[in-house]
């Protein structure tokens, strides 16, 4: 291998066929596939910056391949708040790898991505993500407890990525029926009950006569 002036030589790991690794986890193709259109991409300099989060999120580090700002905000079970930044013309694709101690993997599909506050369409296959477009794009490919979400970011400036488990339809609605019951309750607390505000009268009417009868 010869090295050219300001060149930079990287090393990335990622799962190989046969589909059975020395681990004794079964990776499928679509994996071994993914990551060699990763590894291209990167490359080719159209990725931004790679993620990963392990153990709950105690475990966390950042690769940036181009010049992008990618800041953890915040990091607690089911939920990744990413703040990003950069300078870059053209959009690019970002990674995040999390294990399942990181992100609830049961049930992927309630696997959320937010991209300011919008939740981020998602792709068929990890190739949408690098046709480029004017939307933001979504991939994410889960196995063996662990996952890999790819995001598309069109244009840059100061954006925030969310990473969070949709609440399901009961979960949802038992929320919505709490928050009714402390309302209701507040507001009870804050009504004055009748028979308090008769009782409260008539000791003042009570005061007033005392009064009188004292000046008298």
């Amino acid at each position: 291998m010869t090295l050219v002036n300001n060149s930079v030589v990287m090393f990335r790991a990622s799962p190989m066929d046969p589909v059975l690794m020395q681990t004794g986890y079964r990776y499928g193709p679509h994996v071994a596939y993914m990551h060699q259109v990763l590894s291209r991409e990167i490359a080719r300099g159209r990725i931004g910056a790679e993620i990963s989060l392990r153990a709950g999120g105690d475990n966390a580090s950042v690769v940036n391949y181009t010049p992008m700002g990618v800041h953890i905000r915040e990091r607690d079970r089911d939920r990744v708040v990413l703040e990003v930044n950069s300078d870059l013309p053209e959009g690019r694709v970002i990674t995040i790898n999390v294990d399942n101690e990181t992100v609830n993997l049961s049930s992927p599909d309630r696997i959320r991505l937010r991209f300011n506050g919008k939740v981020i369409e998602k792709a068929g296959n990890i190739d949408e993500l690098f046709a480029g477009g004017n939307r933001p794009l979504c991939y994410l490919l889960q196995e063996n407890e662990t996952a890999t979400m790819a995001v598309y970011i069109p244009e840059f400036s100061e954006h925030e990525i969310i990473i969070d488990i949709e609440p399901e339809a009961g979960e949802e609605r038992a929320g919505e029926e709490t928050e009714e019951e402390e309302t209701t309750d507040e507001s009870s607390e804050a009504e004055p009950a009748p028979a308090f505000e008769f009782g409260a009268g008539i000791a003042l009417v009570a005061s007033i006569y005392v009064l009188r009868r004292r000046k008298q």
